[in-house]
């Protein structure tokens, strides 16, 4: 829910949320001018709350009374009310298989995304987040075009922000590139290549 009266399209997010910079990287690449607003919880944290009753970010305000979370939604509804939606999969078995890779980015390798980025270097069960990322990752494989480095094959489209933005976060806090199959590894070093992406992660080395 949103406020009724119109203003600029805007979204609140957290600099290092691998959530929030999947969306940066997106507008990057759309050239798309919105508002962002850096949350600070003391400047706006009712106003958060006002839009999102989850008060997560990333948040979009549409800015003519809709607002939501969840930066796969987001994505989608700024690809589909675009004027050429050029980044959006063609086929139904494209639109599938991003959906099915944005469930193993978010749903799944999601929480020990973050285990592992907030344990301390010398917590044992950073191994233990480790082994299930790399696994995760391996299950990937299934599901991206051998035609390409991207995805879908040889083209850049919004599944490609699903997975690497997560695997980029883990990379930043120490998690080893061998781990991952060597597929992933090229699509995320495909992504990083594009100026849009180097942007939001700058010290990931792969």
């Amino acid at each position: 829910m949103a406020d009724s009266a119109s203003h600029t399209p805007r979204l609140f997010m957290r600099r290092l949320c691998p959530y929030c910079r999947r969306l940066m990287v997106y507008l990057d690449e759309r050239e798309l001018a919105i508002e962002i607003i850096n949350f600070d919880p003391d400047q706006h944290g009712e106003q958060l709350d006002a839009l999102n009753p989850r008060g997560t970010v990333p948040t979009y305000d549409t800015g003519h009374g809709l607002a939501f979370g969840e930066s796969f939604i987001i994505l989608q509804y700024l690809e589909e009310t675009a004027s050429d939606q050029r980044l959006l999969p063609t086929s139904p078995a494209d639109r599938a298989r991003m959906r099915l890779l944005y469930d193993l980015s978010d749903a799944q390798i999601g929480a020990p995304m973050r285990q592992f980025a907030r344990a301390p270097l010398d917590d044992p069960a950073r191994e233990r987040h480790a082994a299930l990322i790399g696994k995760l990752a391996h299950e990937a494989l299934a599901l991206l075009d051998e035609r390409g480095r991207f995805a879908l094959g040889g083209e850049l489209s919004i599944a490609d922000l699903s997975l690497p933005p997560l695997l980029y976060r883990v990379l930043e806090a120490g998690f080893e590139p061998e781990r991952l199959p060597p597929r992933v590894r090229d699509w995320c070093a495909a992504l990083l290549e594009r100026p849009a992406t180097r942007a939001q992660f700058p010290k990931v080395e792969l």
